[in-house]
């Protein structure tokens, strides 16, 4: 993996931090009196993080997507700090996936990096309110009807069983998320959709690349409800904590949809 992201660049007044990753085209100017910030979306992508240096006040970004912080005295250093998505993902399987009975098994969905921006002086780091994936996302609803259900991002997923077939799973601005699944009815499950609540997971950095939490959904069948857990990889640091507080709701709200 690179350390293009937790690790802090010191811009100087009246330069300017380039970043390409993904689709994200990223500048961050540093003024007398205000840090801002510009970015857009390209076609296609580049498949390594470019991070470059140029002077404040080019017009090759003048019409991009923009804001300004002001600053009494603007901290010296940005950092790219990584984190999770702030939605739920709900992938379809390329191939719909039907799980036989009796067969416990473990795919392996990949999502896209987000970066949230943070400012930092030598005694402190500020967050600052943005936050921007580095590949584009279309929106869908997922529940069962339009009053009940959540606005999730929308995506499609090979679903491996194993990721570590192709390097390409693992590249700097990708996310793995393992899902295992329990299959103990005597009937066939067929996986059409799944929705990942991204948000209430952790993310972690493992010896491969980026990781999240497990999800294990554990289905027995007798008229009982489903059993859904979240557990934390066995090897990994973690690099950001989960967006939002879950008392256990959110998950089985998740799962219980999934097989809809």
């Amino acid at each position: 993996m690179s350390d293009w992201w937790e690790n802090p660049y010191g811009v100087a007044l009246g330069d300017a931090l380039t970043l390409e990753v993904g689709e994200l085209d990223f500048v961050a100017e540093r003024l007398p009196s205000e840090w801002n910030f510009f970015w857009n979306y390209r076609m296609g992508g580049v498949t390594q993080p470019r991070v470059g240096r140029k002077t404040a006040g080019s017009a090759d970004w003048a019409h991009w997507s923009r804001c300004r912080y002001p600053f009494r005295d603007p901290p010296g250093s940005l950092v790219f700090a990584p984190q999770l998505a702030d939605r739920p993902l709900v992938t379809k399987p390329v191939m719909p996936l039907l799980v036989p009975p009796a067969e416990s098994l473990t795919l392996w969905i990949s999502s896209p990096l987000w970066c949230r921006l943070e400012v930092r002086t030598e005694d402190r780091s500020i967050p600052l309110d943005l936050d921007l994936p580095v590949l584009r996302f279309s929106e869908t609803w997922f529940g069962p009807d339009t009053l009940n259900g959540d606005l999730a991002y929308a995506s499609t997923t090979r679903a491996r069983m194993n990721p570590y077939l192709t390097r390409d799973e693992w590249i700097d601005f990708r996310i793995q998320t393992p899902v295992i699944i329990h299959n103990e009815e005597a009937q066939v499950i067929r996986i059409e959709r799944l929705n990942l609540p991204l948000p209430t997971c952790g993310l972690y950095l493992a010896e491969e690349g980026l990781i999240t939490d497990t999800l294990v959904w554990h289905r027995t069948g007798h008229g009982q409800k489903a059993s859904v857990e979240r557990i934390p990889p066995v090897r990994g640091r973690l690099v950001a904590s989960p967006r939002q507080v879950d008392n256990g709701s959110i998950l089985t709200r998740a799962f219980t949809r999934l097989f809809d």
